[in-house]
C-alpha cells in the first residue's frame, strides 16, 4: 500500500471517530431535551392537579398564598419552555454537526476506496509486467535473427 493510501486510511479513520463522537453528543442532547420536556409535563400536571384540589372557598390569606404559588409554578413553566427551546436548538446544531462529519467521513471513505483500488491495479500491472518480462527472458532466442 502506498503512502497516499495509508494517509487517506488514517484520515478516514479519524473522520469516522469524529462522526461517532458527534453522534454521541447529539444523542446526549436529545436525551436532555426529553428530560426537559418530561419536567414541563410534570409541572403542567402538578398545576392542573393543584388547581382542581383547591377550588373550595378559603380565607383571604390562603387565596393570596395560592395565587402566589400558582404564579411561581407559571414562572417555572415559562423557564422550562425557554429551556426546551434552547435545548431544541442545541439538538439541531448537534445533528447538523454530526451530519456534516458523517458526510466528510463518507467522502474520505470514497477517496480511500478509489486510491486503494488504483494502488492495487498498479501493483497488479507491475506484477504482470515482471511476469511478462520473465516469460520473455525464458523463451529461447532465435539464433538465426
Amino acid at each position: 500500500m502506498n503512502r497516499r493510501v495509508r494517509q487517506m486510511e488514517l484520515a478516514h479513520g479519524h473522520a469516522d471517530q469524529q462522526a461517532e463522537q458527534l453522534a454521541a453528543v447529539w444523542q446526549e442532547q436529545m436525551h436532555l431535551l426529553q428530560e426537559a420536556e418530561a419536567k414541563l409535563a410534570e409541572l403542567e400536571k402538578f398545576l392542573g392537579d393543584y388547581m382542581h384540589a383547591g377550588a373550595g372557598a378559603q380565607n383571604m390569606a390562603a387565596l393570596l398564598n395560592r395565587r402566589d404559588f400558582i404564579q411561581r409554578i407559571g414562572e417555572a413553566m415559562r423557564y422550562q419552555r425557554a429551556l426546551i427551546g434552547r435545548q431544541r436548538e442545541q439538538c439541531q446544531v448537534a445533528e447538523q454537526q454530526w451530519r456534516a462529519a458523517r458526510a466528510h467521513a463518507e467522502a474520505l471513505r470514497s477517496v480511500h476506496t478509489r486510491l486503494h483500488g488504483e494502488a492495487q491495479r498498479q501493483l497488479e500491472r507491475g506484477e504482470q509486467a515482471q511476469q511478462d518480462e520473465r516469460s520473455g527472458n525464458a523463451r529461447p532466442r532465435d539464433e538465426g535473427s
